[in-house]
Formats: C-alpha cells, sequence, structure tokens
C-alpha cells in the first residue's frame, strides 16, 4: 500500500516537475546576526519557504539576548552532513554554558519543530514565527527579572527542520499527506533522539555543577506533523517519568521516585511538552490517558503540567480531513472484542486526532478581560460529558481545547490571525504564564468557566 502510494506520488511529480531536492538547507554553521521580522501585521500571511538569491543559510542566528540554532532532518530521520549542524549547536551551548559572563544566568532552550509543508528556508513563515515567538519570550523575561526570577534568563532557540514539502507544485502538494507522515515517523524515531539526548546531557550537567535546578531547562514544541514527532520521539521517556512521579498511596502518596534517594537527583525532561494541532491518531494517547486515572486520596501537587495538547475548536485538518483519511485508511484494522466498550473507544481513538476525542479532553482556554482593552488567556478544567473518572484538575497531562479567537484554525499556533484587527499572541502569553507562574491565577480560572465542549 505504502509502496504503490510513494511510486504514484513520485511519477505525478515527475509529470509536474516539482519534486523538492533531499538537501541541508542551513549550510554554513558559523553565527551569524539577524534581523527580526515583523509578523504582527494582518499583512503577515504564512508563507512556505522556498529558496531565494543570496538567502540566509547560517544555522546559528545571534539576536544578542539570545541565539537560535538550527537542526535539520532527511526523510530517513539522519541528521545532515555527518551532524554538522548539530555538532555546531552544541559548540555554541557548551560555550555560553561556561562563560564566566553568564555564570549566574539560567538557560531556558525552546525546541519548535515544524509540520507538513515547512522547512528551514529563511522565508518560511513558521521560521519567522518562532523568531517571533523567542523575542517575545526573551522581553517578557526581562520583565520578570528580578521581581519573579532570582537569576537573568537567556534563550536558546532550536529549530527543527525536515522536508514537509516533497513536491513543489501547487495541485500535488496536498496529495503528499501520507508520504510526509511517513517521513515524519522517521524522523521522530531517527537523529533527533540523539538532538534530545544531547539537551539532556547538558541540562543534567549544568545542573550539576552549579546546584540550580533552573539553571537549564528545556520546552519542546511540535506543530502538526511536528507534534508527531515530538511525541514519538519523547513518549517512552514521558510514560516512565510520569510513572513514577505519579503519587503512590503505599508511600503516603510520595511518588515512587521517592523511594531512592539517588534517584532525586536525575532531573525529570524535558521541563514542558507542547503540542499544538497535533496531526496523528490518539490511539497513541492512550497509555497516557490511562496512568491520569486518578488514585484515591491523592491528588497531583499544584505543579505546571509535563505534557499540553492544543487543539483549535475549528482546526478542519485534524478535526475534518483527518478522520476521512483514517476511516479508510484502517479498515482492515481490528479492535477489542472482549468488552464491546473497549471496541468502540479504540476505532474512536484510531480515527481521530487527540483533541477530538472526547474522553481525553480536560481543560479549555477562553479570553478573559484584563482591564481597558486588553485580553489574556485562562484556563478551566472542562471534563468531557462523559469522563472515564473525576478528573484531577493538576494532572500533568492536559488536553485543551481553543476557541478561533486564541487559535485559529490548524496553522494559527503563534497568532490568531482574524480578518479584523491586529492579530495578538494569545496562547504564547498563556504558556509562558504557565511555565513561570504555574497553574494558578492569572494563568487559571474556575472549573467549567470557559464553557462547555462542542
Amino acid at each position: 500500500m505504502k509502496i504503490h502510494a510513494r511510486s504514484f506520488l513520485f511519477i505525478a511529480a515527475l509529470l509536474t516537475g516539482g519534486c523538492t531536492h533531499v538537501l541541508e538547507i542551513r549550510t554554513n554553521h558559523v553565527g551569524a546576526a539577524h534581523d527580526q521580522v515583523d509578523i504582527a501585521g494582518p499583512e503577515f500571511t504564512c508563507g512556505i519557504g522556498h529558496a531565494q538569491p543570496n538567502e540566509y543559510t547560517n544555522s546559528i542566528e545571534e539576536y544578542g539576548k539570545y541565539f537560535l540554532g538550527y537542526v535539520e532532518f532527511d526523510d530517513q530521520g539522519w541528521s545532515y552532513n555527518q551532524n554538522a549542524q548539530m555538532q555546531a549547536l552544541e559548540s555554541r551551548l557548551k560555550r555560553d554554558l561556561a562563560d564566566p559572563q553568564y555564570k549566574d544566568t539560567d538557560f531556558l532552550t525552546i525546541v519548535f519543530i515544524h509540520g507538513w509543508h515547512h522547512n528551514a528556508h529563511d522565508n518560511d513563515c513558521n521560521v519567522n514565527e518562532f523568531r517571533s515567538m523567542l523575542r517575545l519570550v526573551s522581553e517578557r523575561y526581562d520583565q520578570l527579572y528580578p521581581g519573579t526570577f532570582a537569576h537573568r534568563r537567556r534563550l536558546v532557540g532550536i529549530y527543527v527542520g525536515w522536508r514537509g514539502e516533497a513536491v513543489d507544485a501547487y495541485a500535488i502538494r496536498y496529495l503528499t499527506i501520507m508520504d510526509r507522515r511517513y517521513t515524519a515517523e522517521h524522523v521522530a524515531k531517527g537523529s533527533v533522539r540523539e538532538l534530545f539526548a544531547m539537551l539532556r546531557k547538558h541540562e543534567f550537567a549544568a545542573k550539576a555543577d552549579s546546584d540550580r535546578a533552573d539553571r537549564m531547562r528545556t520546552l519542546v514544541i511540535g506543530h502538526s506533523f511536528g507534534g508527531l514527532i515530538a511525541f514519538h520521539g519523547l513518549s517512552k521517556a514521558l510514560l516512565n517519568e510520569l510513572a513514577l512521579g505519579k503519587p503512590d498511596p503505599e508511600v503516603r502518596c510520595k511518588p515512587a521516585i521517592s523511594r531512592e534517594e539517588k534517584a532525586t537527583n536525575i532531573p525529570a525532561w524535558p521541563d514542558m511538552v507542547v503540542l499544538v494541532n497535533p496531526a496523528f491518531e490518539a490511539s497513541r494517547f492512550e497509555a497516557l490517558h490511562h496512568l491520569m486515572d486518578p488514585v484515591a486520596g491523592c491528588p497531583y501537587p499544584k505543579e505546571r503540567p509535563k505534557l499540553i495538547v492544543v487543539t483549535a475548536d475549528n482546526d478542519s485538518a485534524t478535526g475534518v480531513i483527518f478522520p476521512m483519511f483514517r476511516r479508510v485508511g484502517t479498515l482492515l484494522e481490528g479492535y477489542d472484542e472482549s468488552i464491546p466498550r473497549s471496541g468502540s473507544q479504540e476505532r474512536d481513538a484510531n480515527w481521530h486526532a487527540i483533541g477530538f476525542v472526547d474522553r481525553y479532553r480536560t481543560h479549555r482556554l477562553c479570553l478573559q478581560p484584563t482591564g481597558g482593552d486588553g485580553y489574556r488567556a485562562v484556563a478551566s478544567l472542562t471534563p468531557p460529558k462523559k469522563p472515564d473518572w473525576s478528573q484531577d484538575e493538576f494532572a500533568p497531562v492536559w488536553v485543551v481545547g481553543a476557541p478561533p479567537e486564541i487559535v485559529d484554525g490548524h496553522d494559527g499556533f503563534l497568532y490568531a490571525r482574524k480578518a479584523k484587527g491586529t492579530p495578538q499572541p494569545y496562547l504564547l502569553e498563556w504558556l509562558i504564564n504557565l511555565h513561570t507562574l504555574g497553574p494558578v491565577p492569572p494563568v487559571m480560572t474556575t472549573p467549567g468557566a470557559c464553557g462547555g465542549w462542542d
């Protein structure tokens, strides 16, 4: 089935003359300054990156208070050019961590993984939105020091690129959905895991050398098929660490990890994973959902979640088109026949993305006035109509729904781009507040305050 689909796409691409090259885009591994691009205006459109004359190709971009590194992977999930980009990034990170001027500075590494159609070209809109994201986070962290933070924060941005666009032809590119999904799976199982391991190694060393828990933290964000890459690349580690951290009634509701004194010295990693409109079947999520089944009398502490899945209410790509493909592509797959309910639940999760499976949903976002004409996004615990159990508001896995005012459609992950008015980064600001303040007001509001599920 896969071979026939790929053969058809290859022949169609040849007829229309549109295959994109399997080549490293960021070929210059020397750091250089780069100008920011203003994406807040309504005239900005989310375009697909393409090669252009005199294109900026540095894999390290310098912005003074932070830097941005690029690591790209081919269709087999291998890092290009014998890991040249990853080596350049690691060298730059080690230099900053060892720099005496940053001795009293804490680091936040933000990894962003793009989705279908996009790439690491200088003019790709995902690249420019990530640049804007880093600028906004850096400015916000400057405002929070020294009132909220004991140390300054320095950002390290990492853009994970892969060949999200296989065919550069308008009529054909939309037929590559299954081919690019297979490629995303290859990337998830490939050298991106080496990137994650490298970051965890330096985070562990930085915390041990400084004896500061916040010396280095890591946030991973995946969008669309990038959410698939982030989830499949990290879900095993997440499941292990969340199981170890679950309150255990046999030891006075302490987590299992507390039984072994040495284990407490190993930091959970990454600090947080955020999937925005992830494009993969929810059946892969069942183990994490089942782990959230609460233990009577042992609630979770009021800490920020480890995994957040954010889905736009009007994401037609994962809400409408995705289940159509899944229904056809899974016709010969079977489901648990021992219990009728299990079979229907399996089928539902196999046909839909996580945010569109009712029993997985936990929270909703909505806008709350801040005074004057301002608004901010807040979250409220919003159980589904028929929950599997009484949900814990502070369980470490959240499946969050967002209205169009906050996340508009499949691609509106940073700015909700409405037809009128200036776009606002409500989702990003909420994530910053959640990461810095935790799940407390103004990040949270009362349960049910954001309305119900459609």
